[in-house]
């Protein structure tokens, strides 16, 4: 029954932080930290929802350089 909790409330926040992120009020990688899962795993949380990243092929280079 834990888990069961556990696994509703994680997923409730996922839904809710992939509303903000829907609507332009985060990015993906603070929905994904403030739902403590990876940044890959957000996006692929994304995917599923049928929700397409509006960053330009250039914005996503420069959040790459970031990460190296």
């Amino acid at each position: 029954m834990a888990k069961k909790l556990k696994d509703y409330t994680k997923q409730f926040l996922i839904n809710q932080q992939l509303e903000h992120y829907r609507l332009g009020k985060c990015s993906i990688d603070k929905a994904a930290k403030k739902v403590g899962i990876t940044v890959n795993e957000m996006m692929k949380e994304a995917s599923k929802a049928g929700i397409c990243s509006t960053e330009t092929l250039e914005e996503y280079r420069q959040g790459l350089k970031l990460l190296i």
